[in-house]
């Protein structure tokens, strides 16, 4: 098996992913006629793709987002067909000792590359993690991600993160702040509160996109 290692760059990098998540955050409704973009841009592996919302709902403290989704990949240069296929994306929220963690992940996808070899992109996940005390802190993390090809060549992202602290009486600290009462108060969210949840998740992640600006 050859293997390709390709490092995500950077913030950008995470950026993208993040990109991905609020995009889900704005589905409005659990209408199968909603439909959201899904970007994922990992150096060497680009995705962008639509996907028609199926089903929203909460399970086991998670948000889950059930659909279907096709469009396009780049692999190396080489441009791919995303054929309409089953889609999850889950978002898991925590709040312990005035740390909040968001958790997001796909569910993996398959593509059609222009040189008859088909691909498989294993799931992706995402962290965001934010702090506030005298000092406020946040945290992305952009997990692995290993894309397969058919004829057993495998294509691997580095794990990257970025890191931001500033004193919580600042306009960044606040921020920060803010995003730590967003994913504290997603934590909270329950079944019956599935617009409210919905709700909670595209604002923190619009406010993580606007602090790292």
């Amino acid at each position: 098996m050859k293997v390709r290692r390709a490092r995500v760059a950077g913030v950008v990098g995470i950026a993208a992913m993040v990109a991905v998540v609020v995009a889900v955050a704005a589905s409005p409704s659990a209408s199968a006629t909603t439909t959201i973009p899904l970007n994922l841009s990992l150096d060497t592996v680009t995705v962008s793709a639509t996907v028609t919302v199926g089903k929203t709902k909460i399970k086991k403290g998670q948000l889950v987002v059930d659909g279907t989704v096709s469009g396009t990949a780049t692999v190396l240069g080489i441009s791919a067909t995303i054929p309409s296929q089953s889609v999850t994306l889950t978002a898991k929220a925590t709040c312990q000792g005035g740390t909040g963690t968001l958790t997001i992940t796909t569910s993996s996808l398959t593509a059609n590359l222009s040189t008859g070899q088909t691909l498989t992109l294993a799931p992706a996940t995402v962290t965001v993690s934010a702090t506030c005390g005298t000092t406020a802190t946040l945290t992305l993390t952009a997990a692995p991600v290993t894309a397969t090809l058919s004829d057993g060549t495998s294509i691997e992202t580095s794990q990257c993160s970025v890191k931001v602290s500033s004193p919580a009486g600042t306009t960044l600290g606040s921020n920060i702040c803010q995003v730590q009462q967003l994913i504290c108060e997603l934590a909270d969210a329950r079944e019956g509160s599935l617009p409210d949840a919905i709700s909670l998740l595209s604002q923190t992640l619009s406010k993580v996109q606007a602090t790292l600006g």
